[in-house]
């Protein structure tokens, strides 16, 4: 069984694949809007993930995310 990794809450998180910048908020992701963001976005480091890792989370509800096609 592969090994779960856990991330924070508050955690930013890049993806290697689209390069879009999430946040996880109540163990959901949600999109930033902003496209551009420092490495270091308020003080918090960015990680960068694969696309499967934050498509494995659910996404938050509302206008902020839409599910990547």
């Amino acid at each position: 069984k592969a090994k779960v990794v856990e991330y924070a809450e508050g955690d930013f998180f890049r993806s290697k694949t689209t390069g879009k910048i999430y946040i996880m908020v109540n163990g959901k992701m949600v999109l930033i809007p902003s496209p551009e963001v420092s490495d270091k976005y308020n003080g918090r480091t960015i990680l960068d993930v694969e696309q499967n890792v934050i498509d494995s989370y659910s996404y938050a509800d509302g206008t902020l995310l839409r599910s990547l096609t």
